[in-house]
């Protein structure tokens, strides 16, 4: 009897668990609709550098960094310029609003410090997508890693633009390709740990380990479904064309032609 009462109690807590991860799978989705519409309804202003600092003030907390990148051409040095002057207009006025003073203080530091990220973020971006295609149409994988951990080429921009295609795959339904690529991040993500850890000394940076940790500041940039970059990397042939891979060699070759180090 006590068994059977402790099997339905587990039955209901298994239930109550269900029903309760389903509701936050449910709230995540509510709140992710939400930010998207407020979002949507919001169009920047092109032109007059005036209003549109206006529009950054008032923009959502939330959506700040999603707005910055979103009209990233036109935060110039030209606009950064016309701050400055309503800046010292208001500053100098017969009668300074210093909460104004302090807002528009805030923002020009913000926009300072977010576009310089941003910038960055493209630039990392673009040089990640050039090396992913030289690592997913390389015949010797194994040899191409190398070299790529040698220079240094193996970072963090790069090991979450295969995470995107990875996700990218299997949202089309191309789970081979989405195998393929997986196979390349995990021997790729083993050179990046070590490059890691030889160029990090400060333990402040030891967060760069972590591959799930990437939050970049730019709106998503992963490539919608059917669109990864490099989906049909299985076509990729093997490292058949070196002539000179052992046996040993060939017994680590995995699908796509792949060579775990």
């Amino acid at each position: 009897m006590t068994g059977h009462i402790q099997r339905r109690m587990t039955a209901k807590q298994m239930q109550t668990n269900t029903e309760f991860a389903a509701s936050m799978r449910s709230a995540k989705d509510d709140v992710r609709r939400e930010v998207l519409a407020r979002r949507e309804l919001r169009s920047p202003p092109s032109g007059d550098h005036e209003t549109l600092i206006e529009y950054f003030l008032s923009t959502n907390s939330d959506d700040m960094d999603f707005e910055i990148a979103r009209c990233r051409p036109l935060v110039t040095d030209v606009f950064f310029k016309d701050l400055d002057t309503i800046l010292g207009r208001t500053r100098f006025s017969s009668k300074p609003d210093e909460e104004k003073i302090a807002e528009l203080e805030a923002l020009r530091q913000y926009l300072s410090e977010a576009i310089v990220v941003i910038d960055n973020a493209v630039t990392n971006t673009a040089s990640a997508v050039d090396r992913m295609k030289k690592l997913l149409t390389s015949r010797d994988k194994k040899a191409t890693i190398l070299e790529m951990a040698e220079a240094n080429e193996i970072d963090q921009a790069l090991v979450e633009l295969l995470q995107q295609n990875i996700v990218a795959a299997r949202n089309a339904e191309q789970e081979d390709a989405a195998k393929f690529m997986e196979k390349v991040l995990v021997a790729t993500s083993r050179h990046f740990i070590s490059v890691q850890q030889t160029s990090t000394t400060m333990p402040e940076k030891s967060a760069a380990l972590n591959l799930q940790q990437a939050a970049p500041l730019m709106p998503a940039a992963a490539p919608t479904p059917g669109q990864s970059l490099l989906l049909n990397a299985t076509a990729v042939p093997a490292s058949s064309g070196a002539g000179k891979n052992s046996s040993k060699d060939n017994s680590r070759k995995t699908a796509g032609g792949l060579y775990l180090p």
